[in-house]
């Protein structure tokens, strides 16, 4: 399933699910920018939630294409997606970025995005790491 194309700073993007069709692209996406990487399984399985219908675990921006509303779009296309799958209870790891200096890598939208989004901090998973979650009624 594709959302339709979103707008962003002049740009038109399409959102889609990564699945067998779609690797592809986004090995290439992040090979080209030095891999994506990052966990805190040890910290979320020491006091799991229960479980989540669906996991946002990565919304990558090409080098090329920060700071222009990708993130921003791509987590309104995933939320969209998942609404039109019957919806469900989301979770998702990001890092806070409010009051920082220097963030060297995040290999998602910020936790503040996903606020933005109608997400709320769980707990937290490291220094500046959170569990965040959503419930999304179907379409």
């Amino acid at each position: 399933m594709t959302i339709p194309d979103r707008q962003s700073a002049g740009a038109s993007y399409t959102v889609q699910p990564l699945d067998a069709t779609t690797w592809g692209a986004f090995a290439d996406l992040a090979e080209r920018n030095g891999g994506v990487m990052g966990t805190h399984r040890k910290a979320y399985d020491q006091d799991p939630p229960r479980p989540a219908d669906w996991r946002i675990i990565c919304i990558f921006t090409d080098k090329r294409h920060r700071r222009s509303g990708v993130a921003r779009s791509a987590l309104a296309g995933a939320v969209d997606l998942i609404a039109q799958s019957g919806g469900g209870r989301i979770e998702a790891v990001s890092q806070a970025v409010d009051g920082r200096r220097s963030v060297p890598y995040i290999f998602s939208a910020t936790v503040e995005l996903f606020e933005e989004n109608g997400f709320d901090r769980i707990r937290q998973v490291g220094k500046h790491s959170w569990l965040l979650g959503r419930v999304i009624l179907p379409a």
